[in-house]
């Protein structure tokens, strides 16, 4: 006897699961923020004196990309939750420039931290009102 597969309602979420893939918005996320990064990092080592090198640059890419793949993570919660990713994505911004400005002071840390934190929560944003509300009513 062959068993058959039984539709259910989770069937009709496939057409989500085919746009996490990498966009153009979420490109440009991803370069501007490793740009903000090593900029940062540059004006810093300006202003203090310190060297600038590859390890600098290194670190200034990674952590771009530590912020992409977050955002991206909150971006995959909220195909199935919106608001779960939507305030994870929140939490998680807020503490990364909590976190920034416990190491960092000044004018340049608040301009940085400032544009990096208002293109996250734009994405942020921008990822929410993509994906419809999950309140299914029968």
């Amino acid at each position: 006897m062959i068993a058959q597969r039984e539709e259910f309602d989770e069937d009709e979420d496939d057409n989500q699961k085919s746009e996490l893939t990498l966009d153009k918005l979420t490109i440009s996320l991803s370069i501007s923020l490793m740009l903000i990064s090593v900029l940062f990092l540059y004006i810093l080592s300006l202003k203090t004196g310190s060297s600038f090198g590859f390890k600098e640059i290194a670190f200034g890419i990674v952590s771009g990309i530590v912020m992409t793949l977050f955002l991206i993570w909150a971006k995959f919660l909220m195909s199935g939750n919106k608001y779960l990713g939507a305030i994870i994505g929140f939490v998680g911004t807020i503490s990364t420039t909590y976190a920034l400005t416990r190491k960092y002071h000044g004018p340049y840390t608040t301009i940085f931290m400032s544009i990096g934190a208002l293109l996250a929560l734009a994405y942020i944003i921008i990822q929410y009102t993509k994906y419809p509300s999950n309140n299914k009513s029968n």
